[in-house]
């Protein structure tokens, strides 16, 4: 009987040991990112005429799980809110366009439009959904103590547009025409659509898809006080081809590991 005994106890022991070692815990935590938004928001027509957006402020703020299935490895899911804005700079901006002419009439006859003082600016706001791979390196002298941790991760953020507009100012709009037929170009004439328009403001919704964005962070973690469980984590995010900036995350439990 006492064997019989001896053998539960050891296989109890055994088995809490076992789950004791498969305890796997994580963390939530908020953050915030504030930087550079490198979105180019812009249509075809303002790429083709005018180039990239100029740089504007950008920033996100959200919430996340992190899930360690190793003392140092981990992966993460999270929802955030991301801001981006840009702006086109006063420029000139000249169109062409040939226009449909009778069957009977061999020449050519273009549409050309001048656009002075043009200037633009841009802001969207859209709903992320990171999936994230974390690694984590204790760069502490005690190494059971994770009072400061050196935290690389990477992975893919899916964005969902929320909203998007676009603001315009045009000093003046002057179209004209010309016509191979008669090599003659056709100007001040309202009647038929050839004038200058001074002044022009205008706005709108952008046309944004859904996108799927490659995501890497770097920085450390570390304790704001002894003994707490809340740690810190400070460093950059780059959001390719999206946001480059600086990130703060404050994390609710830290994760645990029961040997």
């Amino acid at each position: 009987m006492k064997r019989i005994i001896s053998i539960i106890s050891l296989g109890l022991l055994s088995c809490t040991g076992l789950r004791a070692q498969a305890q796997h815990t994580g963390e939530w935590s908020a953050h915030a990112g504030f930087g550079i938004s490198t979105f180019d928001l812009s249509s075809g027509f303002l790429k083709s005429e005018k180039g990239e957006l100029t740089l504007g402020v950008g920033g996100n703020l959200g919430v996340d799980y992190k899930f360690f299935f190793t003392p140092d490895w981990g992966v993460s899911l999270g929802l955030e809110a991301a801001f981006y804005n840009g702006s086109i700079p006063t420029t000139n901006i000249n169109t062409e366009q040939q226009v449909a002419t009778p069957p009977d009439l061999e020449d050519k006859f273009f549409l050309r439009t001048l656009y002075k003082g043009f200037e633009e600016s841009q802001t969207a706001t859209l709903l992320q959904i990171p999936l994230m791979v974390h690694y984590e390196i204790n760069m502490s002298t005690n190494s059971d103590e994770d009072e400061q941790v050196f935290a690389v991760a990477a992975g893919i953020k899916y964005g969902i547009p929320l909203s998007g507009s676009y603001k315009q100012t045009i000093k003046s709009i002057t179209t004209t025409g010309y016509s191979e037929h008669t090599n003659q170009v056709y100007e001040n004439m309202p009647n038929h659509g050839f004038e200058t328009l001074n002044n022009v403001h205008q706005s709108g919704d952008l046309s944004l898809k859904n996108s799927v964005i490659v995501a890497l962070e770097a920085g450390l973690k570390w304790k704001v006080k002894e003994q707490d469980n809340h740690p810190l984590f400070t460093g950059l995010y780059w959001d390719i081809n999206h946001a480059i900036g600086i990130k703060v995350s404050y994390s609710f439990g830290r994760k645990a590991w029961t040997n």
